[in-house]
Order: C-alpha cells, then sequence, then structure tokens
C-alpha cells in the first residue's frame, strides 16, 4: 500500500520525495516487508528523508530527553538498519537524507567502523563502511558549528542545508551555523546549491 501510495504522489501529485520515520510499527527499516517499498522508491529515483519517531523507552520522558537523545539515537539506529541490515546493498541507487545531521551517527562511525572488524555478525558488509555513507545525506541542523565541518572535512559526509522548522529544536539561521562552521566559499556554495530532488542529484559537501 506504501509503495502505490509513492508511485500516486510522484506520479500523478507531483512531489519530489518522501518523508518515513526512524522505525515503522516498532519495525526496523531493513524490515523485509518494505522491500517493494524500497524497489519503488529507487524506481521513482525520489529522496527519502527520515526523521525520528520519537523514542518509547520511558527514561526518556524527563528533561526532553526523547528529543535530546532518543530522536538523534532513533535516526543512528535507523541509518545503522539500512547498513548493516543490506538495504544499501540491495538498492545502492536510493538517497537517504538523515535529519538532525545523522543525530549520533557522525560520531558512531569510528565505533562502527571497528565493530565491523571485529564482530562476525556485522561481517555481511560488501565494501568499505564509508563508501556505505555515499548513499546518505546529512542536513546541517546540528546546533553545532564545529561539527559541521567535521562532517564536511574529516568525515567527508555529504551536507545538506537543515532547519527543522517549525519546531522549538529547529535552526532558524541555517546559513549563520554553516558560515560559523568555517567552510570556505566552494563548501558552502556546494552545500546550499544541492538539489537533491532534482533527478540524478549527487552533489558532494
Amino acid at each position: 500500500m506504501a509503495a502505490r501510495e509513492l508511485e500516486y504522489a510522484v506520479g500523478t501529485l507531483g512531489l519530489g520525495g518522501v518523508q518515513v520515520l526512524s522505525q515503522i510499527n516498532g519495525g526496523g527499516l531493513d524490515d523485509p516487508r518494505l522491500a517493494i517499498f524500497w524497489k519503488t522508491v529507487a524506481e521513482l529515483d525520489v529522496p527519502v528523508f527520515i526523521h525520528p519517531a520519537n523514542s518509547l523507552d520511558p527514561l526518556t520522558r524527563r528533561y526532553y530527553l526523547v528529543n535530546l537523545v532518543g530522536n538523534p539515537t532513533e535516526t543512528a539506529q535507523a541509518t545503522a538498519h539500512l547498513i548493516f541490515g543490506g538495504v544499501i546493498d540491495r538498492f545502492p541507487t536510493v538517497r537517504f537524507v538523515l535529519a538532525h545531521a545523522g543525530g549520533t551517527t557522525p560520531r558512531l562511525l569510528g565505533r562502527w567502523g571497528h565493530g565491523v572488524e571485529v564482530i562476525p555478525e556485522l561481517g555481511i558488509l560488501t565494501r568499505p563502511l564509508k563508501d556505505y555513507l555515499r548513499s546518505f545525506y546529512f542536513d546541517s541542523c546540528v546546533h553545532d558549528p564545529a561539527l559541521v565541518r567535521v562532517m564536511v572535512r574529516e568525515l567527508g559526509l555529504q551536507v545538506v542545508v537543515g532547519t527543522d522548522y517549525p519546531f522549538d529544536m529547529g535552526d532558524l539561521e541555517p546559513r549563520s551555523t554553516l558560515v560559523a562552521s568555517g567552510l570556505d566559499e566552494r563548501e558552502l556554495a556546494a552545500i546550499e546549491a544541492a538539489n537533491l530532488f532534482a533527478t540524478g542529484t549527487n552533489l558532494p559537501a
């Protein structure tokens, strides 16, 4: 049903992409039942924006941790499911856009890379971990200009402009964040010009 709805949204309504949550009815994005959906996304060549689904952990109910801790963790978990669950291998042309700069993903890449080397269960990857990251775009809504710079220059991640508007944790002046990151004009221009809704777009940050 989701695949048919996506075909209608793109083919009839002319929409340029689709948003999904970091989990579907309690299941990961690597759930085999989603294969027909990912196949349709690949055929239509539209980007997929992933937003956290809000953690169900009762310990996140205090201090707004459902957003401050739960949401970033949810996004990283969804990213790991797509990589380690084989979704990227089966549908390598699909472009994923991660909300909130991918949550905790950028800070976990070293840990994931080490895990690939020492955990037999993770030996299913057919390529180096960094190659899988080319399927992902990380928005700039991280509230930390220094981390944006690290994402681009040290981790080589593809960054696009993000605001999280109109939510309270949004960045309503995203260009100020990018300028404060210390990126040069070429890097800023690449981020600001990236249009993932254009067919086949794969602009580097």
